[in-house]
């Protein structure tokens, strides 16, 4: 798709791009806001001042720069999927599929919007999802989390199932601390590498929604050789399963821990994950008591941009 080019603006956008990449939210919004003051239809920059207001929490910000990217484009698949996945996350599913069918209408191959529509589908009881879970996932198990934090961050496997049923993990694992590569786990091609990681964390919660997810969990974890933090699951059998095999084998590895066990096992295990972190990046890895180690300052209120509209 074309859009017109202006040097000055095109000099802007890598600017702000530059300025969301070392987690500058404020300044970055204001040189996306700076761009639309100049052209108020500029695709990227209110594609991309969406996603920055979306990872800050302003969703009411992120769901209007969404909405105006689509009124001015609205042959853009690539919006139409944006403002579609945020109002599935607010639970529209009407609305979330108008944009769907949208999207594929423009692009029939366009995996992101099968994904959606699965979805959709899914939760109207409709047929056809399972067709467009294969469409979607299949050759695209792997989703890269952006990451907003300054340095390299330390890489980390996500395990979740494409249908749901998966434990939310954004209160405790900063997208500022970990590089993270989340992995459909019933569509994952075996046959391809995993990318690089030095934990995994095993986020499926529903052993009868997703028994085909944690299979693949499972054959993944056993492939990789890192440690393994497995979340709760909601099966009676195979939580005594599990409950069994921690009695036999006390490792931490693969043993289901809430937050709190979650910090255990970093503060029992922080040097080994440290050897992976970026020589920049390891001064945020100190005593668990330190008021600057990553438990506590993942959770101390940062100050962040504001979307008003006073810009």
């Amino acid at each position: 798709m074309n859009f017109a080019s202006d040097p000055g603006i095109d000099a802007a956008l890598e600017r702000a791009r530059a300025l969301a990449a070392q987690a500058q939210d404020e300044a970055a919004k204001a040189a996306y806001l700076e761009i639309l003051r100049n052209d108020p239809t500029h695709f990227f920059a209110l594609n991309e001042l969406a996603g920055l207001a979306l990872a800050g929490g302003f969703r009411s910000a992120a769901r209007t720069a969404y909405l105006q990217a689509v009124r001015h484009h609205p042959d853009n698949p690539v919006a139409r999927v944006n403002l579609a996945n945020l109002l599935r996350q607010d639970n529209d599913v009407e609305g979330a599929r108008l944009h769907y069918e949208h999207a594929l209408g423009i692009d029939p191959q366009l995996h992101e919007a099968h994904q959606g529509m699965a979805w959709v589908l899914n939760e109207l009881g409709l047929e056809g999802a399972e067709r467009h879970w294969h469409k979607g996932y299949s050759g695209h198990a792997v989703v890269t989390v952006p990451y907003r934090g300054t340095g390299r961050g330390v890489p980390l496997l996500l395990l979740v199932s494409a249908r749901g049923g998966n434990i939310p993990t954004r209160p405790w694992i900063s997208d500022r601390q970990f590089a993270v590569s989340a992995i459909h786990a019933e569509f994952w091609d075996s046959g391809m590498p995993l990318p690089p990681h030095a934990l995994i964390v095993n986020a499926i919660g529903d052993a009868d929604l997703c028994a085909a997810a944690l299979a693949g969990a499972e054959e993944i974890a056993a492939r990789s050789g890192a440690p393994v933090i497995r979340v709760a699951i909601a099966s009676a059998s195979i939580s005594r399963s599990m409950r069994s095999d921690n009695r036999s084998n006390p490792a931490p590895r693969g043993r289901p821990l809430n937050f709190a066990g979650w910090c255990w096992f970093m503060s029992a295990n922080i040097c080994s994950i440290r050897s992976f972190a970026p020589r920049r990046s390891r001064r945020r890895f100190t005593s668990v008591r330190g008021r600057s180690n990553w438990c506590s300052s993942g959770y101390r209120r940062r100050r962040r941009p504001s979307f008003s509209s006073s810009g």
